[in-house]
């Protein structure tokens, strides 16, 4: 079974160290970023994956806050998307009452979307897209690798 080669990282590292690896990074109309970073380890038992906000040196929100806290596992979630002629992938990390889905789609009447939702109560209540490309790892490979669970909910994409 051959391997896939993973992507160069991103010129654009978002808000990631450079000691993690750039799972989702991109550029919002608001001057800010969002990102989803790894430590290099992550897999089935051991590393983190975060969620950020903010601008470039000022970090805004770190969903879990402290890398070290295991109990990241119970608050992230992923999921496929599938769509005629497309399809996509998202995180969404959760802090009730409060969840924030990172994602990329490409659909054939509609092209490419990216961006974040912020959801509050199972109801979306702000969206930012990105302004150009978007760099993303999400899919099944990287959710395998990382043992995140199947989001039980169905996102719609704004």
């Amino acid at each position: 079974m051959s391997q896939v080669p993973a992507p160069a990282p991103p010129k654009d590292r978002g808000l990631c160290l450079p000691e993690e690896d750039v799972i989702f990074a991109c550029r919002l109309q608001s001057r800010r970023v969002v990102s989803a970073c790894a430590s290099p380890s992550l897999d089935t038992s051991q590393g983190h994956l975060q969620y950020r906000f903010g601008k470039p040196g000022k970090v805004e929100m770190t969903l879990p806050r402290a890398k070290d806290d295991p109990a990241w596992r119970q608050t992230v979630v992923a999921k496929r998307l599938w769509y005629s002629a497309g399809g996509g992938n998202y995180l969404r990390f959760n802090q009730p009452p409060f969840s924030y889905v990172v994602y990329r789609a490409f659909g054939a009447r509609w092209g490419e979307k990216a961006g974040v939702m912020v959801w509050k109560n199972g109801e979306m209540v702000g969206q930012h897209s990105c302004i150009g490309a978007p760099f993303s790892q999400m899919g099944p490979a990287f959710q395998s690798r990382a043992g995140l669970g199947e989001d039980p909910d169905e996102v719609v994409l704004p």
